[in-house]
């Protein structure tokens, strides 16, 4: 049964199920599953944070239940491979046809993980804890998430795809202490209770369906001090609303958030998604300029891409343990430019390696995020950097006085405006004035 004393145990061969909790809050530090093994219950091992070390799943299980590892210290899986209910992929448990992600120990050292487009369904507490992992690139098949799935995990960046229809449980991304940007493409009735609580750097979040759902009272408690919304325009002040009342619980409403909530339109974000080619372009595989971008532009929505080769090409590679990404390498750089009329005033990068070794020709640039307001933001690099996602953040450029009297009704021949737009009646010698929506010397 449960208990802080067990330290080590030997399960006969011939037991062929092990119930739930049995070990719970234990001190194991390792364990041998019996040949004979078929299925494990739910929480069997939960929070037994000695135990780093387990045997191989044997061939004959067929059966394992939700949260069993949940607070371990186990860095590695493997299964038999005369099993045929489960399946291990890079350190990934599967059943075995790759529809349900089971678990990533938490002691992982992998940083990115790409689901199969087989998956959809994440079980509760699949990647809890793993600290190491910063990115997770999620198959647009993907309809359901159970609780604490993502809970406590290092990822950056996290954009749940269309299809997703289900979320049960709670906390699915709780205590993400460095997750910025949080994308939710599809429709979801309601988001669940704490699933985005005490994430201290959460500070965008975008919601791409017209239809908002409804908030849990502080389900987004504990993220960045100002937090910007993106939805589309019809629907900001529904998701104001959805936001501020938090009527998603039984209880009593309140806000979902304490912190301060900004709501932006949708067509001010634009996406660089390398992990997921949403730039449509190739991908290099073999030599060191396979995939070279020198010399070409890559648009997305008003936002262009150019580069410039450092001691190596600046490329879109794809690296069996990372996945896709943009490698920029010493003294490379990439340079951002907004359509006519725009400019870029926030950029935030999602990084597979270090966030320093980036500097801006403009502007701030800290912790993974530029600041600023220009039309152009060209960016150089000190070391190697392996990019996985780039979010512009852009606006309209704030017309200047002349280009707002230019643009506006052209004044009849008799009325004169100064530099500033004020309307004269008295020109003196020297100074610039709008005349006919033009600008004249005097």
């Amino acid at each position: 049964s449960s208990n802080g004393v067990l330290a080590d145990i030997t399960v006969p061969y011939s037991v062929e199920s092990i119930d739930n909790s049995v070990f719970t809050y234990s001190k194991l530090t390792k364990f041998t599953f019996p040949t004979s093994l078929k299925s494990i219950g739910n929480l069997v091992f939960q929070n037994v944070e000695t135990l780093a070390e387990i045997s191989e799943i044997p061939a004959s299980l067929e059966t394992i239940g939700d949260n069993v590892f949940q607070g371990t210290s186990i860095a590695a899986v493997t299964v038999n491979s005369g099993n045929t209910h489960f399946k291990v992929e890079k350190n990934v448990l599967y059943n075995y046809d790759k529809t349900i992600a089971i678990w990533l120990p938490a002691k992982s050292t992998q940083s990115t993980v790409v689901l199969p487009a087989t998956v959809t369904e994440i079980k509760g507490s699949a990647f809890f804890g793993c600290e190491n992992l910063i990115l997770i690139s999620l198959p647009q098949g993907l309809t359901t998430i159970n609780g604490a799935a993502f809970k406590q995990i290092g990822i950056i960046a996290v954009t749940l795809p269309a299809s997703l229809t289900t979320l049960n449980g709670s906390s699915q991304f709780e205590k993400c202490a460095d997750l910025k940007y949080f994308c939710m493409k599809g429709t979801i009735d309601k988001l669940t209770s704490m699933m985005l609580q005490n994430c201290p750097k959460l500070s965008i979040m975008v919601f791409e369906n017209a239809t908002a759902p409804h908030f849990y009272k502080k389900s987004i408690d504990g993220c960045a001090d100002n937090v910007t919304l993106y939805a589309p325009e019809a629907s900001l002040d529904a998701y104001k609303s959805a936001i501020e009342t938090g009527d998603a619980g039984s209880g009593t409403p309140g806000p979902a958030t304490d912190k301060t909530v900004t709501y932006e339109t949708l067509d001010q974000l634009t996406l660089y998604d390398f992990m997921n080619n949403n730039i449509g372009h190739a991908i290099g595989t073999g030599t060191s300029t396979d995939g070279n971008l020198a010399g070409e532009s890559i648009k997305k929505a008003d936002v262009t891409f150019t580069c410039t080769d450092g001691l190596t090409a600046t490329r879109y590679f794809y690296v069996a343990s990372r996945g896709n990404e943009l490698q920029v390498y010493k003294n490379g750089t990439f340079t951002l430019t907004a359509d006519e009329g725009r400019v870029i005033k926030g950029v935030h990068f999602v990084f597979g390696n270090s966030q320093t070794g980036l500097s801006a020709d403009s502007g701030t640039y800290a912790d993974g995020t530029w600041t600023g307001s220009a039309k152009s933001v060209t960016f150089s690099t000190t070391g190697s950097r392996y990019i996985y996602t780039i979010v512009f953040v852009t606006e309209e450029a704030t017309p200047s006085a002349v280009q707002t009297v230019e643009a506006a009704k052209a004044p009849a021949s008799n009325e004169i405006y100064d530099i500033l737009g004020n309307k004269v009646n008295l020109l003196q010698k020297g100074n610039v004035y709008i005349i006919d929506g033009k600008k004249v010397l005097k």
